[in-house]
């Protein structure tokens, strides 16, 4: 067989053996991921699929490709957690083989398959592709943006049709997400442009081609929008990107260093692979590959550490770039020799604060009287830690396998191969056995008190706290009026049904002092509520 085409197969292979399977073994988390999920069942449910919609009223905080993508999967497996993680699971396959293709285009078929591995050993980007947020695919088209502006950028006499695709997939990123997309690109040229003194764009022929192959891909649903007369949701979606960048969503604080610390920690191991070529700012004015990689990383981390929101996953367009270099980097222990001394001093550092979590996890849940003893002030937070949740000896195998891999990657002989797959299984390991630990301490019982209402001619409402849950989990059908969308009419109006709430612990006294409402159970940390 051609040794192309079994590096292909066998990338595939390990991107769906990791990716596609336990899609559904934990509910969807609030807020992200119920948001565009919850957005894909009312498109199934309405049948408008050229509408975004939350609470069936407009919603214009995203576009709609990502929430096509799950409203596809919804059609295919049902309306669930596996169809709405299931186009991540199948970004990452496709990112996986995308590595490997530009890894041997620009170095060779070992840069590409170590490159694809080592993406899938890392944490949180492994993490990405079994979830059900946009992000996966929103950076991949950044991504790709990028890759095929610097092939456009690097030869002159490369095709104008480089520069198209490059176009294309920033529409992509702009459908998928919104403007940052073009943001991301538009800074990483401006940045090559500044350091190398050379206007990228070699006509305005092709400037003309760019924004044509952006119009077309990014633009389309906007154009729609507008001729069907519901401009308004454009200009919010505008007002609603630029709030993004200049003030704090409410919970969402952090500080300056926050990011980097995110990426540091979250990607590991390629954030220490990396760290030999991250800091080589002079390969900036170099026309390669890394130098673009170099600069579209550090945008990332500049741009969302001035961003006042601080969310995890704003940073993770820094992953791909990151990986690029983390490759690289690993060129010369690929070929048997050791790492450079700074990875040979940071690796064992975090990795063995990365292995004291992974040990303390189970030991803390099988010993959960010990949290339960400490003074905790959040009334919320000491009542998730009453959650019955089962813990076992073999939860301690994601540290087993973590542990391994941190020797093997120290062993001359062991092929790096080896640690990278080791390093995989034990993240596979961590997502199927301590996400849902985690998620049944943390809403399991809000999620469940929604499911017993599905089907029943109820009303359900969170109060005092924002969550999309109810929505999703309740499968809540067309409402007949306006009304039934107002939390204050739920309360308070003249209700033609049975209207039940949850509210977290802490706000309990505030809502039944009303006289209102009573209370019909409380459970880890939530109050469940029936209007008198």
């Amino acid at each position: 067989m051609n040794p192309i085409m079994r590096d292909r197969i066998l990338i595939f292979l390990l991107g769906s053996i990791f990716f596609l399977p336990f899609l559904g073994n934990v509910h969807l988390f609030d807020w992200d991921e119920i948001n565009f999920a919850e957005a894909a069942r009312e498109m199934i449910v309405t049948g408008k699929y050229y509408m975004v919609q939350i609470n069936y009223l407009p919603f214009w905080q995203k576009p709609p490709l990502f929430i096509w993508m799950q409203a596809l999967s919804m059609n295919l497996f049902g309306i669930g957690e596996y169809g709405a993680r299931f186009p991540n699971a199948v970004c990452g396959i496709i990112s996986l083989l995308t590595f490997y293709e530009i890894g041997r285009r620009e170095h060779d078929r070992k840069f590409g398959f170590y490159w694809a591995l080592a993406y899938l050993a890392s944490l949180l980007p492994h993490l990405y592709f079994k979830s059900g947020i946009m992000d996966p695919w929103f950076n991949y088209f950044i991504f790709l943006s990028v890759y095929f502006f610097y092939r456009y950028a690097k030869d002159s006499t490369s095709s104008w049709k480089l520069l198209f695709l490059s176009a294309s997939f920033s529409g992509l990123g702009i459908m998928t997400k919104g403007p940052v997309a073009l943001l991301m690109l538009g800074l990483t040229v401006l940045c090559i442009t500044l350091v190398q003194k050379k206007w990228l764009f070699r006509s305005m022929r092709d400037l003309l081609i760019f924004c044509s192959g952006l119009l077309l891909f990014g633009g389309f649903w906007f154009l729609e929008e507008i001729l069907s007369g519901r401009s308004f949701i454009i200009e919010q979606f505008i007002t609603y990107q630029i709030k993004l960048l200049q003030t704090e969503d409410a919970g969402h604080a952090g500080p300056f260093f926050y990011h980097p610390l995110v990426v540091l920690i979250g990607c590991f191991p390629i954030s220490v692979f990396a760290l030999t070529k991250l800091f080589k700012f002079k390969s900036l004015k170099e026309h390669s590959m890394a130098a673009w990689m170099i600069a579209l990383f550090w945008l990332v981390l500049l741009v969302f550490s001035i961003v006042q929101t601080k969310i995890v996953h704003y940073s993770s367009l820094a992953y791909l770039p990151l990986s690029y270099l983390a490759a690289y980097s690993l060129k010369d222990r690929i070929s048997g020799l050791q790492f450079s001394k700074v990875i040979r001093i940071v690796l064992p550092i975090i990795g063995i604060a990365l292995l004291l979590i992974f040990i303390a996890l189970p030991y803390l849940g099988m010993h959960i009287e010990i949290l339960r003893g400490l003074e905790i002030k959040d009334p919320f937070a000491r009542g998730n830690l009453e959650a019955e949740v089962v813990w076992s000896f073999l939860d301690f195998s994601v540290a087993l396998l973590f542990a391994l891999s941190l020797i093997l990657y120290f062993s001359k002989k062991t092929p790096l191969w080896i640690p990278l797959i080791s390093n995989a299984l034990s993240v596979a390991l961590l997502l199927i056995l301590f996400v849902p630990k985690i998620e049944a301490y943390s809403q399991r019982s809000a999620i469940e008190f929604y499911k017993e209402q599905q089907g029943k001619d109820v009303y359900v409402a969170p109060l005092g706290y924002k969550s999309y849950a109810h929505l999703f989990y309740t499968a809540k059908q067309i409402p007949t009026d306006s009304l039934h969308h107002d939390v204050n009419w739920l309360t308070s109006g003249k209700a033609d049904r049975p209207t039940r709430f949850i509210s977290k612990v802490q706000h309990e006294e505030t809502f039944i002092s009303s006289g209102k409402l009573k209370v019909i159970g409380r459970k880890n940390g939530f109050v469940f509520y029936e209007r008198k």
